[in-house]
């Protein structure tokens, strides 16, 4: 969860730049109290195992979850890099416009 405000606080501009280091303090606060939280949940003794039913992880677990949450936001920069693409082609990037294979509506049937 830690990348995703890192990457949606630009909806189009790229996120591998300096300027995610600046702007917007209340971003670093969000991903203080997540990591904050996960290491809480991760190994407050009877909160990891009780509420959560899971046990403290070892160093090749957390390079596990930090490799995947860089993949994580690899793919929404992709994502973004697309969307720009296909927004200077002229496509409906933000889906404003209509289109009859997404935004069709089907009426529900009733069955006696």
């Amino acid at each position: 969860a830690i990348c995703v405000p890192l990457s949606a606080r630009f909806a189009y501009n790229s996120s591998f730049h300096p300027r995610i280091l600046g702007g917007n303090p209340i971003c670093w606060y969000s991903i203080g109290v997540m990591a904050s939280l996960q290491v809480a949940i991760t190994y407050i003794p009877g909160l990891n195992e009780v509420v959560f039913g899971m046990a403290p992880m070892d160093a090749f677990q957390w390079g596990i979850v930090i490799l995947f949450m860089g993949v994580t936001f690899v793919v929404m920069e992709a994502e973004k890099t697309i969307r720009r693409y296909l927004s200077s082609l002229g496509e409906d990037t933000d889906d404003t416009q209509m289109n009859e294979t997404f935004d069709r509506v089907v009426e529900p049937t009733h069955h006696m």
